[in-house]
Protein backbone atom coordinates (compact mmCIF):
# COMPACT_ATOMS: atom_id res chain seq x y z
CA UNK A 1 0.00 0.00 0.00
CA UNK A 2 1.18 3.55 -0.73
CA UNK A 3 2.77 5.42 2.18
CA UNK A 4 0.94 8.26 3.97
CA UNK A 5 2.07 11.75 2.92
CA UNK A 6 3.92 13.43 5.79
CA UNK A 7 6.30 15.75 3.93
CA UNK A 8 3.85 18.63 3.41
CA UNK A 9 0.35 19.88 4.32
CA UNK A 10 -2.06 21.85 2.14
CA UNK A 11 -4.13 24.25 4.28
CA UNK A 12 -7.28 26.03 3.13
CA UNK A 13 -7.86 28.26 6.17
CA UNK A 14 -5.11 30.69 5.11
CA UNK A 15 -5.90 30.56 1.40
CA UNK A 16 -9.41 32.00 1.21
CA UNK A 17 -8.53 34.57 -1.46
CA UNK A 18 -6.67 32.00 -3.54
CA UNK A 19 -9.66 29.65 -3.45
CA UNK A 20 -12.00 32.48 -4.48
CA UNK A 21 -9.75 33.28 -7.46
CA UNK A 22 -9.90 29.79 -9.00
CA UNK A 23 -11.33 29.85 -12.52
CA UNK A 24 -12.73 26.99 -14.58
CA UNK A 25 -12.83 26.49 -18.35
CA UNK A 26 -15.14 23.79 -19.68
CA UNK A 27 -13.27 22.16 -22.54
CA UNK A 28 -14.82 21.57 -25.95
CA UNK A 29 -12.80 18.38 -26.36
CA UNK A 30 -13.52 15.91 -24.92
CA UNK A 31 -17.11 17.05 -25.17
CA UNK A 32 -18.41 16.03 -21.73
CA UNK A 33 -17.07 16.40 -18.20
CA UNK A 34 -13.71 17.94 -19.12
CA UNK A 35 -12.40 20.99 -17.26
CA UNK A 36 -9.26 23.10 -16.99
CA UNK A 37 -8.99 24.96 -13.67
CA UNK A 38 -6.45 27.70 -12.99
CA UNK A 39 -4.85 28.77 -9.70
CA UNK A 40 -6.01 25.78 -7.67
CA UNK A 41 -2.59 25.65 -6.01
CA UNK A 42 -0.41 28.66 -5.31
CA UNK A 43 3.14 28.90 -6.64
CA UNK A 44 4.36 28.53 -3.06
CA UNK A 45 2.35 25.34 -2.55
CA UNK A 46 3.66 23.85 -5.77
CA UNK A 47 7.20 24.66 -4.71
CA UNK A 48 6.56 23.16 -1.28
CA UNK A 49 5.67 19.83 -2.88
CA UNK A 50 8.74 19.94 -5.13
CA UNK A 51 11.05 20.81 -2.24
CA UNK A 52 9.80 18.09 0.10
CA UNK A 53 8.14 15.01 -1.32
CA UNK A 54 10.28 14.49 -4.41
CA UNK A 55 13.46 14.55 -2.34
CA UNK A 56 12.17 12.48 0.61
CA UNK A 57 14.89 10.10 1.88
CA UNK A 58 12.69 7.03 1.42
CA UNK A 59 11.12 8.09 -1.88
CA UNK A 60 12.78 5.28 -3.82
CA UNK A 61 10.97 2.62 -1.78
CA UNK A 62 7.60 3.75 -3.14
CA UNK A 63 8.76 4.59 -6.65
CA UNK A 64 8.29 3.17 -10.11
CA UNK A 65 10.92 4.57 -12.47
CA UNK A 66 10.98 4.07 -16.23
CA UNK A 67 13.86 5.50 -18.26
CA UNK A 68 11.48 6.48 -21.08
CA UNK A 69 8.25 7.31 -19.24
CA UNK A 70 9.37 9.02 -16.04
CA UNK A 71 9.29 8.49 -12.30
CA UNK A 72 6.09 7.74 -10.36
CA UNK A 73 5.94 8.02 -6.59
CA UNK A 74 2.75 6.62 -5.00
CA UNK A 75 1.51 8.16 -1.76
CA UNK A 76 -1.73 8.21 0.24
CA UNK A 77 -3.44 11.10 2.07
CA UNK A 78 -6.97 11.65 3.39
CA UNK A 79 -6.00 15.21 4.30
CA UNK A 80 -4.77 16.13 0.82
CA UNK A 81 -7.84 14.52 -0.74
CA UNK A 82 -10.16 16.58 1.46
CA UNK A 83 -8.40 19.92 1.01
CA UNK A 84 -8.14 19.61 -2.76
CA UNK A 85 -11.79 18.55 -2.97
CA UNK A 86 -12.79 21.70 -1.06
CA UNK A 87 -11.04 23.79 -3.68
CA UNK A 88 -12.48 22.25 -6.84
CA UNK A 89 -15.81 20.60 -6.03
CA UNK A 90 -17.94 23.65 -6.85
CA UNK A 91 -16.84 23.34 -10.48
CA UNK A 92 -17.58 19.62 -10.81
CA UNK A 93 -20.76 17.76 -11.72
CA UNK A 94 -22.53 16.57 -8.58
CA UNK A 95 -23.79 13.47 -10.41
CA UNK A 96 -22.91 11.50 -13.51
CA UNK A 97 -25.39 9.26 -15.29
CA UNK A 98 -23.60 6.06 -16.16
CA UNK A 99 -24.29 2.31 -16.42
CA UNK A 100 -24.12 0.29 -13.20
CA UNK A 101 -20.97 -1.70 -12.58
CA UNK A 102 -22.47 -4.98 -13.80
CA UNK A 103 -22.93 -3.42 -17.23
CA UNK A 104 -19.48 -1.87 -17.15
CA UNK A 105 -18.27 -5.42 -16.59
CA UNK A 106 -20.30 -6.69 -19.58
CA UNK A 107 -22.82 -8.50 -17.38
CA UNK A 108 -25.99 -9.10 -19.40
CA UNK A 109 -28.42 -9.28 -16.47
CA UNK A 110 -31.70 -8.07 -17.97
CA UNK A 111 -32.97 -6.88 -14.59
CA UNK A 112 -30.26 -4.26 -14.28
CA UNK A 113 -31.19 -0.65 -15.21
CA UNK A 114 -29.31 0.75 -18.19
CA UNK A 115 -28.12 3.85 -16.34
CA UNK A 116 -28.03 5.13 -12.78
CA UNK A 117 -26.90 8.32 -11.05
CA UNK A 118 -23.44 8.26 -9.54
CA UNK A 119 -22.77 11.03 -6.98
CA UNK A 120 -19.39 12.72 -6.72
CA UNK A 121 -17.80 11.72 -3.42
CA UNK A 122 -14.14 12.75 -3.25
CA UNK A 123 -10.72 12.82 -4.85
CA UNK A 124 -9.08 9.43 -4.42
CA UNK A 125 -6.74 9.29 -1.43
CA UNK A 126 -4.11 7.64 -3.61
CA UNK A 127 -1.87 10.09 -5.46
CA UNK A 128 0.88 9.56 -8.01
CA UNK A 129 3.63 12.17 -7.96
CA UNK A 130 5.19 12.08 -11.43
CA UNK A 131 8.44 13.52 -12.77
CA UNK A 132 9.43 13.65 -16.45
CA UNK A 133 13.03 14.54 -17.33
CA UNK A 134 14.64 15.47 -20.64
CA UNK A 135 13.93 12.88 -23.33
CA UNK A 136 11.03 11.30 -21.43
CA UNK A 137 7.39 11.24 -22.51
CA UNK A 138 4.23 9.27 -21.89
CA UNK A 139 2.82 7.71 -25.08
CA UNK A 140 -0.81 7.57 -26.22
CA UNK A 141 -3.01 5.74 -23.72
CA UNK A 142 -6.28 5.86 -21.83
CA UNK A 143 -6.88 5.78 -18.06
CA UNK A 144 -9.06 3.05 -16.60
CA UNK A 145 -11.40 3.18 -13.64
CA UNK A 146 -10.25 2.74 -10.04
CA UNK A 147 -12.85 0.42 -8.53
CA UNK A 148 -13.28 -0.08 -4.80
CA UNK A 149 -16.64 -1.88 -5.01
CA UNK A 150 -19.69 -2.18 -7.27
CA UNK A 151 -21.03 1.03 -5.71
CA UNK A 152 -17.81 3.04 -5.53
CA UNK A 153 -15.46 3.77 -8.42
CA UNK A 154 -13.84 6.53 -10.46
CA UNK A 155 -15.03 8.00 -13.75
CA UNK A 156 -12.78 11.04 -14.16
CA UNK A 157 -9.00 11.53 -14.12
CA UNK A 158 -7.46 14.57 -12.43
CA UNK A 159 -3.99 16.02 -13.01
CA UNK A 160 -2.43 18.79 -10.91
CA UNK A 161 0.39 20.62 -12.71
CA UNK A 162 3.20 21.71 -10.38
CA UNK A 163 5.37 23.79 -12.72
CA UNK A 164 5.21 25.74 -15.97
CA UNK A 165 5.63 24.44 -19.50
CA UNK A 166 5.98 26.65 -22.55
CA UNK A 167 9.78 26.97 -22.11
CA UNK A 168 9.44 28.52 -18.63
CA UNK A 169 10.44 25.60 -16.38
CA UNK A 170 10.58 23.04 -19.18
CA UNK A 171 10.16 22.77 -22.95
CA UNK A 172 7.94 20.10 -24.47
CA UNK A 173 5.83 18.03 -22.10
CA UNK A 174 2.50 19.32 -23.40
CA UNK A 175 -0.62 17.33 -22.54
CA UNK A 176 -2.56 16.39 -25.68
CA UNK A 177 -6.04 14.95 -26.12
CA UNK A 178 -5.99 12.56 -29.07
CA UNK A 179 -8.40 10.98 -31.51
CA UNK A 180 -7.45 7.44 -32.39
CA UNK A 181 -7.69 6.97 -36.16
CA UNK A 182 -6.11 3.53 -36.52
CA UNK A 183 -3.64 1.27 -34.73
CA UNK A 184 -0.79 3.52 -33.52
CA UNK A 185 -2.21 6.48 -35.46
CA UNK A 186 -3.61 9.49 -33.60
CA UNK A 187 -4.72 13.03 -34.38
CA UNK A 188 -4.09 15.70 -31.70
CA UNK A 189 -7.44 17.34 -30.87
CA UNK A 190 -6.47 19.76 -28.09
CA UNK A 191 -3.17 20.71 -26.46
CA UNK A 192 -2.78 21.87 -22.87
CA UNK A 193 0.42 23.68 -21.88
CA UNK A 194 1.04 22.95 -18.17
CA UNK A 195 0.78 25.91 -15.80
CA UNK A 196 1.83 25.66 -12.16
CA UNK A 197 -1.22 25.33 -9.91
CA UNK A 198 -3.64 24.42 -12.70
CA UNK A 199 -5.76 21.27 -12.82
CA UNK A 200 -7.02 19.17 -15.72
CA UNK A 201 -10.06 16.88 -15.35
CA UNK A 202 -11.32 14.53 -18.05
CA UNK A 203 -13.21 11.23 -18.49
CA UNK A 204 -11.48 7.88 -18.27
CA UNK A 205 -10.96 6.07 -21.59
CA UNK A 206 -10.09 9.35 -23.35
CA UNK A 207 -6.98 9.00 -25.51
CA UNK A 208 -4.15 11.34 -24.48
CA UNK A 209 -0.37 11.63 -24.21
CA UNK A 210 2.43 13.77 -22.78
CA UNK A 211 4.93 14.95 -25.39
CA UNK A 212 8.69 14.52 -25.04
CA UNK A 213 10.51 16.80 -22.60
CA UNK A 214 13.03 18.77 -24.67
CA UNK A 215 14.63 20.56 -21.73
CA UNK A 216 14.01 20.90 -17.97
CA UNK A 217 11.81 18.75 -15.71
CA UNK A 218 8.01 18.43 -15.60
CA UNK A 219 6.17 17.66 -12.34
CA UNK A 220 2.52 16.61 -11.95
CA UNK A 221 0.22 14.90 -9.45
CA UNK A 222 -2.24 12.32 -10.81
CA UNK A 223 -5.36 10.98 -9.08
CA UNK A 224 -9.01 10.04 -9.74
CA UNK A 225 -12.42 11.49 -8.93
CA UNK A 226 -14.48 8.93 -7.02
CA UNK A 227 -18.24 8.47 -7.35
CA UNK A 228 -20.79 6.43 -5.38
CA UNK A 229 -24.35 5.20 -5.71
CA UNK A 230 -26.70 3.58 -3.21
Amino acid sequence: MAKEISEFIIDNSNNVELIKSITCEKLEYPEKDSYFLRDVLSKEECQLVLNTLYIAPDAKSDTFNNKDHGLRLRRFSDQLSLKLKERIERFLPTTLTRPPVVQLSNDTNNNTPKTIDWKFDRISEEFKFIKYEKGQRFPAHTDGEYRISNTELSFLSVIFFLNDGGAVDFRGGDFRFLRKDAIEKYTPMKTITPKAGSVLIFPHYTWHDSTTIEDGIKYVIRSNLMFKHQ
